[in-house]
């Protein structure tokens, strides 16, 4: 073998090296580019592979057409070189790839002019690779200064083989050793490569290490705490901002999730594992859930807990990720409008729209078990009475001891709420037998009955209360509550402090009363309510010198309706004030009708009730009427009972001086049967005393009888006031009031009540 032979051999041997090692980085790059991690790098070992690949080709004689073919692998091999360098300086150094291009186009023309005029022999080429070895190994220094071994292995390789080509171009320093020189070339390209390799390992490492130290920022920084469960390993992991909520810090990683699961409320865990059980099966999109976990100082945390699970390929989930968010305060908030919604600010139970919906829920649940529930409504008897004595305020602590006292009765299967006003619902729920609903009521009206002192007042009260049971009696709350009602009204006919259960017949009363109510209002259009006149004879002249005025209903079909029948309904509706100023009306007219006759003071005395009196409007009515009729106001005499009065006695004085002023003549109805005190009716303006029937009954019979009514007449002269007597029937009785110097009767002894025509009749005998 000669030298030249020899020297072929090695150099043949050298290039298989190099083309082995560029090869196996051009292989390890692609890999890592497929991660997108060292594009570049590729593009440079492939340039490698192609070069070594050109003077491989150069080498074979045999070869044809290999000074083309060269040429075309030099020109690949310097635009792959060229391409990484732009990708590398694309991620690198400029965030354009517009000023890039601008560069490298160029570039590449130079490059390509080069190849085919210039460097027919490669020595341009050769300085080119050593150059950009050496600024390779600056940049690396520059562009990984986080890199700690890489940058080194990669930095001081690429100054040294470029640095080995420049002086090998010079000198020929391995001339005589070709395959040394392949040798350290195939060495220090693999060092390159791999230096490159760790550079971008310890580079990624601290980039982890940062985004994991950002990671881990963001989640103690954040409102919200941040947990993980990996399932595969029954691992949990809970961030540090998530155990402040229970004000616990610095706990084992591994003892986290034992931590926060033994300070959940017992009552809510289940809901817990529920919720989580159902979302890893897929039966909801999002785990969500909200419960109470008690912190370091004793007080329960609301925690809102929403996660989501990753699922494998098989629909197996190995891992939920999710955020806990301290929701205490809204929950604060939702506590204070759920109070507003359903409780009584003046007594601090429930509410009548916390009791209607827990009918309803019943309605919905309840009745489909075959349960039965009961409704108690109780309501103080004469309540207006205190409010008017000791003012609303105190009213409303009178209604707080009411109710604490009716809260100490009930049992724990009930809901206690206040309807309004000094009305109290009181919801039973799965009752056995009526009879403990009814002992149980008995029992409040009884506690209730206790002495109740407020502002030095000590009150005596008495309570109604009305039983339902549903849905023997209704379903909806508006039934259960108008029955209730019903009820409780009827327990107050039959004379108040008492409790009733609620029959189909009091439904039908109901009915009745609301036909009747409707018919009131028909009658008040058509004018079927008339007079019937009761008259009153003077006993000094024995004569008729006025009559009272009596309404009587008169229906097309029915016939004559008595008022105890529709009297307390209208008062209650308030149909009373139309009705009686049609009365006041027609009474004004029989006497203006009965002067045109030639009898010049007859006077007529009209009933008024509280709610006439109470109206606004009452007294400019009145003033209406006189003027509308022309009529002389001392011929009308208005009637008020005692109890009237006595309701809002000052009031009702301003009204009944006012009503005098205009020269009308006001009577004391029914005296004896209410206050019957001498001591107000001093202070009270009136000018006739009536002497109620219930003391005349006995008169002649009984002693006592009568001497109290020679009592009452002897005190109501000296206040000079008229004295009527009512109810007088036998001579036995008119004779006594006569010699007790009575002034006026009216009683059944001259005739009953009688109708216009027929009073005619005896006004003019």
């Amino acid at each position: 073998m000669n030298i030249k032979e020899y020297y072929m051999n090695e150099q043949m041997i050298g290039l298989i090296f190099l083309e082995i090692s560029s090869l196996l980085l051009a292989v390890l790059f692609f890999y890592l580019y497929k991660k997108n991690k060292m594009k570049s790098f590729f593009y440079f070992s492939m340039a490698c592979f192609v070069y070594t690949l050109d003077f491989l080709l150069e080498m074979q004689d045999e070869f044809t057409g290999g000074n083309i073919i060269g040429n075309i692998l030099l020109l690949l091999g310097k635009l792959l070189l060229v391409y990484g360098l732009y990708v590398f300086l694309k991620n690198k150094i400029l965030k354009y790839s517009k000023y890039i291009i601008g560069i490298t186009i160029p570039f590449i023309c130079i490059l390509s002019f080069d190849i085919f005029l210039l460097d027919s022999d490669g020595g341009f080429s050769s300085i080119v690779f050593a150059f950009f070895m050496i600024a390779i190994s600056f940049i690396v220094f520059i562009f990984f200064k986080n890199a700690q071994i890489g940058k080194y292995i990669s930095g001081v390789s690429s100054f040294f083989l470029g640095a080995i080509y420049i002086i090998d171009l010079f000198t020929n320093m391995f001339l005589n050793s070709v395959l040394i020189w392949y040798l350290i070339h195939c060495i220090l390209f693999l060092l390159i490569g791999i230096g490159m390799v760790i550079c971008y390992y310890e580079t990624t490492q601290i980039e982890l290490a940062e985004a994991d130290e950002r990671y881990r920022l963001a989640i103690d920084g954040a409102n919200d705490g941040l947990w993980e469960y990996d399932l595969k390993k029954d691992r949990i992991f809970i961030s540090a901002r998530s155990m402040s909520f229970l004000g616990i810090y610095n706990v084992d990683e591994y003892k986290q999730s034992e931590v926060w699961t033994s300070h959940i409320h017992v009552e809510d865990f289940k809901n817990l594992k529920n919720k989580m059980s159902e979302h890893l099966t897929g039966e909801t999109e999002q785990y969500i859930c909200e419960y109470r976990i008690k912190n370091n100082s004793g007080e329960y945390v609301w925690i809102y807990d929403r996660g989501k699970a990753l699922f494998d390929e098989k629909g197996v989930p190995y891992k939920i990720t999710g955020f806990h968010t301290n929701i205490t305060e809204r929950k604060k908030n939702e506590e204070r409008i759920n109070y507003v919604a359903y409780y009584d600010e003046v007594t601090g139970v429930h509410n009548k729209a916390y009791i209607s919906k827990k009918v309803d829920e019943l309605e919905n649940e309840g009745f489909e078990k075959g349960e039965k529930h009961a409704v108690l409504v109780i309501d103080i008897d004469d309540f207006k009475y205190v409010n008017d004595l000791i003012g609303h305020v105190q009213g409303d602590f009178f209604l707080k001891v009411i109710s604490e006292r009716i809260k100490s009765c009930l049992p724990t299967n009930s809901i206690f709420s206040r309807y309004s006003g000094d009305e109290f619902i009181v919801l039973l729920y799965d009752i056995e037998n009526i009879n403990d609903v009814k002992s149980l009521a008995n029992k409040i009206l009884q506690v209730l009955s206790k002495k109740i002192k407020v502002m030095n007042h000590e009150f005596f009260i008495s309570a109604s209360s009305g039983i339902t049971v549903f849905p023997d009696h209704g379903k909806s709350f508006e039934e259960i509550f108008m029955f209730a009602e019903i009820a409780m009204n009827k327990a107050k006919e039959l004379g108040k402090n008492r409790c009733i259960v609620f029959n189909k017949s009091m439904n039908e009363e109901i009915i009745q009363r609301v036909l009747l109510e409707k018919s009131m209002y028909e009658a008040i259009k058509n004018k079927e309510f008339i007079i019937a006149y009761q008259l009153q004879k003077d006993l000094k002249s024995d004569s008729f010198t006025g009559a009272e005025a009596l309404v009587r209903w008169r229906h097309p079909e029915k016939g004559l309706i008595p008022p105890n029948e529709f009297i307390p309904l209208a008062e209650e509706t308030g149909l009373i004030i139309p009705i009686g100023e049609l009365i006041l009306r027609e009474a004004c007219k029989k006497i203006k009708n009965i002067q045109v006759k030639g009898i010049k003071d007859f006077s007529i005395s009209v009933n008024v009730s509280s709610v006439q009196l109470k109206s606004p409007n009452f007294i400019g009515s009145v003033k209406n009427i006189l003027n509308e009729i022309d009529l002389d106001p001392k011929l009308l005499t208005l009637e008020i009972t005692e109890s009237i009065l006595m309701e809002s006695l000052a009031p009702n004085i301003k009204k009944i001086e006012e009503l005098r002023a205009l020269g009308i003549k006001i009577a004391l109805d029914d005296f004896g049967t209410g206050y019957s005190s001498f001591n107000y009716i001093i202070k009270l303006p009136i000018d006739i005393l009536k002497i109620d029937k219930s003391f005349i009954d006995e008169i002649h019979t009984n002693q006592k009888e009568k001497l109290i009514v020679g009592g009452i007449i002897s005190v109501a002269k000296k206040l000079n006031f008229n004295v009527v007597a009512e109810g007088v029937e036998n001579i036995e009785q008119l004779e006594i009031l006569k010699e007790q110097n009575c002034d006026k009767i009216q009683g059944y002894i001259f005739s009953k009540p009688v109708f216009e025509n027929e009073l005619d009749k005896l006004l003019l005998k």
